[in-house]
């Protein structure tokens, strides 16, 4: 048994190590959804220099220890890469373009890329303290003193996580600028501190907290668990910068339990051969067993997946968290239990998620006739992402305010 472990230790270190290396690359997405065509002709100027493979060694150095290290911050990584690039006599556009060139080759994702933008603008606002005679005093109470004292004392603590705690306590953070400059003029914080804190809301943190590292982390968590079999990127997944938003919502075990219900569906749609009603009477002699058709099969998978959705929902793990059916789509994808051609062929049926208002009343009356969708997107046979189509149609043309779905009075599912 000792020899066995020994033999499989290198094995399972390689792995996590190889994971570890790689997991800023691209590997969900397809091409950027926050460049534009200028951005994209400009990274060509960067390609081009001199300096580029050095910085981008330097990147790989710096991700690598932002992942490795509990210390290292994520502004603090960007600034880095920042100065270098600044040394070198690069202008600050340049460094930006350099970001850009980067999302190009697939050597960081959409959700990288946007945290950096923030960071990049972080490094370069200029905060300004607001007139005394200007500010709400009300918005200064006593919680809000115990939070900016304790953000005082942290002193270098990373930044993203003081500008986290602060935002945490305001209730509007369009107040955030007003709090901190009565901090100011109080001695709460110090003027360094309120700089800090400053550039993280005007860089745009308030509504998106999530940093670099804690992205890396829980995605460097999904993919040790996970490993992508399927490595092909999706339009899914990057567009309208999905990918962040969802890591902000889910921790990896979230992720995880949400791709289970996608993945049970699958298995009992492609694998269900045959189902069967035993009914057991008094007499055991009246017992019968009622083989179901096709569509009631089908139905019953419906019914099966609504039950682990909302079991899920009542799990401990999704306490104060609610999820909806892009976000079990979103998570599929991550685990790669749902490979990226089968999510946008789904996502390819325009009627789905934009759908026009022809479609609506058309389909409303086949709704209102048949008290399912069903029949509108479904001829046999019925296929995984046809039934996926249904659900994500349920969901948006009546969610849980309808009738089940796949209820009618002609089956018994």
């Amino acid at each position: 048994m000792k020899t066995l472990i020994k033999l499989l230790m290198p094995l399972i270190f390689c792995q996590q190590l190889c994971w570890a290396t790689e997991i800023w690359k691209n590997d969900r997405e397809k091409e950027s959804q926050l460049l534009n065509q200028r951005q994209v002709r400009n990274t060509k100027n960067i390609e081009s220099s001199s300096h580029f493979l050095t910085l981008k060694k330097t990147f790989r150095q710096q991700w690598q220890q932002l992942i490795q290290s509990p210390q290292q911050c994520s502004i603090d990584t960007v600034h880095f890469i920042h100065s270098s690039a600044r040394s070198i006599g690069w202008r600050h556009q340049q460094v930006r373009s350099f970001f850009h060139l980067l999302r190009v080759q697939d050597e960081i994702d959409d959700p990288q890329l946007a945290i950096i933008e923030k960071y990049l603008r972080a490094i370069q606002v200029r905060p300004r303290v607001q007139a005394r005679e200007l500010l709400n005093t009300q918005l200064l109470t006593n919680q809000m003193i115990e939070t900016l004292e304790r953000i005082n004392a942290g002193g270098r603590r990373c930044l993203t996580d003081q500008y986290i705690m602060l935002r945490s306590s305001v209730q509007n953070p369009q107040h955030i600028p007003q709090v901190l400059s009565l901090a100011y003029h109080n001695e709460l914080i110090s003027a360094a501190m309120f700089n800090r804190l400053s550039k993280m809301h005007m860089a745009g943190f308030a509504n998106q907290p999530l940093s670099l590292k804690s992205y890396l982390s829980r995605k460097a968590d999904l993919r040790t668990q996970r490993p992508l079999q399927d490595l092909q990127g999706s339009q899914f997944a990057n567009e309208e910068n999905r990918r962040l938003h969802f890591y902000n919502r889910f921790n990896t075990i979230q992720i995880i339990h949400m791709a289970e219900i996608v993945k049970t569906l699958r298995h009992r749609i492609n694998g269900i051969i045959g189902l069967e009603l035993h009914v057991k009477y008094e007499d055991e002699n009246d017992n019968e067993v009622i083989g179901l058709t096709d569509m009631e099969i089908f139905r019953f998978c419906l019914r099966q997946m609504r039950k682990d959705k909302n079991e899920l929902k009542n799990n401990f793990n999704f306490q104060a968290t609610t999820f909806e059916y892009q976000d079990l789509i979103m998570a599929a994808l991550e685990t790669g239990d749902i490979a990226a051609s089968e999510v946008d062929a789904l996502y390819q049926l325009e009627e789905i998620w934009a759908p026009n208002q022809t479609f609506f009343q058309r389909a409303s009356s086949w709704i209102r006739i048949a008290n399912t969708v069903s029949v509108i997107v479904l001829p046999p046979p019925f296929g995984f992402i046809p039934t996926l189509a249904l659900i994500a149609i349920e969901a948006i043309h009546g969610g849980e305010n309808q009738a089940e779905f796949g209820t009618t009075e002609h089956t018994l599912f």
